[in-house]
């Protein structure tokens, strides 16, 4: 297996950590994906929070797409938002690449460098909540992802969603701990002034 390069946004929610998801998301490789994305769903956004590549010469240009390039949620040309709002897996397949479109922005550069030839992008799901979405990409090693993929790829969904919700879950007993322990410290304060 090809080393892998991979970049995880420090900005993720509080209480997560980066390296965990970024571990359970790679678990796509080599069976699911060549690189992945995963995006977080913000109020009228969708922002890339992690990726990696199995290709260590393509680490800085994966870096570059976390946290860059914010997606709306409504961008009819984006199969993540797509995936979103439908809350259903998209897969496509036989993506071609195009170089006489003449784009030169740099996300368009970095989809030249990239070359994905197939995507399966699946719903990161809790409860009945669409908190995200991953997609998983095949470029250089030639396979395609088909209907067969689809179950393994939303299992793989499935826990980081649950990793995302327990750290979430962490941080907001820690955070009302934290609220706890300052007032009662205030309160101590208050009745030793008294005395």
């Amino acid at each position: 297996m090809a080393s892998s390069s991979s970049s995880v946004l420090p900005t993720l929610p509080r209480g997560i950590n980066p390296r965990t998801i970024d571990r359970a998301a790679r678990e796509a490789f080599p069976r699911l994906a060549d690189f992945y994305f995963l995006h977080l769903v913000k109020p009228r956004t969708l922002r890339c929070v992690a990726a990696a590549h199995r290709a260590r010469r393509l680490k800085r240009e994966i870096r570059s797409m976390v946290g860059a390039y914010p997606i709306r949620r409504d961008d009819l040309a984006s199969t993540a938002a797509f995936v979103v709002r439908s809350r259903k897996p998209a897969l496509r397949t036989g993506i071609y690449r195009d170089d006489s479109s003449g784009a030169r922005s740099a996300s368009a550069l970095l989809q030249r460098k990239l070359a994905p030839t197939s995507a399966l992008v699946v719903p990161v799901m809790t409860d009945d909540e669409v908190i995200g979405a991953l997609s998983l990409c095949y470029s250089q090693s030639g396979r395609s992802h088909g209907p067969q993929h689809v179950r393994r790829a939303e299992r793989l969904a499935a826990r980081i969603a649950a990793l995302l919700t327990a750290a979430s879950h962490a941080a907001s007993r820690l955070r009302t701990a934290a609220r706890h322990a300052r007032q009662r410290t205030t309160l101590r304060r208050r009745v030793a002034a008294r005395d």
